[in-house]
């Protein structure tokens, strides 16, 4: 209350003509945070409230046989521009990947001989990404064939994975598609942001 006071006192002993121009002065503070900073703050804040945000999958933790295969996409993704699109940060919605290769075994023995192999899936209830280990031999579901999931392929399962996890749904082709896309052996992060361009999430 005293310092109001004491602006007031000394707004009051201005001359006329110096009160004018301390009001417009004021004026003009006041348009500036009005059309300059406010739409700035206010789309901010609508970006966050309303879910506008860029395209982004946080990870709360990387199971220690799935580090590899993480970090290389990473890098990918940060050689090619979009190093925010995955991140490690734990948040009531971030995801975690782990290794747990009987699950999706047992997984596999469920579906139909002509579904792709269970290589790894997305939990939408769990938040998780399940992997197989890295090299292990997976039989698919018709018994006849075996596919090992080599730490090239594994990379494109991830990248696969997360983009169920950035909200793509499987497509004819490309890296949604069922089962390992051989197309982007040596390039899953691009295929990733190809994958999301294609829907509209870059």
């Amino acid at each position: 209350m005293k310092l109001t006071h004491s602006f007031y006192s000394a707004f009051v002993a201005l001359k006329l003509p110096m009160r004018k121009r301390a009001i417009a002065a004021c004026f003009r503070g006041a348009s500036f945070v009005c059309t300059r900073v406010l739409p700035i703050l206010l789309a901010g804040v609508l970006f966050v409230a309303c879910g506008l945000d860029a395209a982004q999958v946080q990870v709360e933790s990387v199971d220690a046989g799935q580090r590899a295969n993480f970090d290389n996409l990473v890098a990918g993704l940060d050689a090619l521009g979009y190093e925010g699109l995955i991140v490690e940060a734990k948040t009531e919605k971030a995801v975690s990947i782990v290794t747990d290769t009987a699950r999706i075994q047992e997984r596999n023995a469920e579906k139909e001989s002509t579904d792709a192999t269970a290589f790894a899936f997305y939990s939408y209830v769990e938040k998780k990404i399940v992997m197989a280990e890295t090299g292990a031999w997976l039989k698919t579901p018709n018994g006849k064939s075996e596919l090992n999931l080599t730490e090239q392929a594994a990379e494109v399962v991830l990248a696969h994975e997360l983009g169920h996890a950035l909200g793509l749904d499987h497509t004819e082709t490309g890296l949604m598609q069922p089962g390992i896309a051989i197309g982007c052996l040596d390039r899953a992060a691009e295929c990733l942001v190809e994958a999301l361009k294609a829907k509209g999430k870059l």
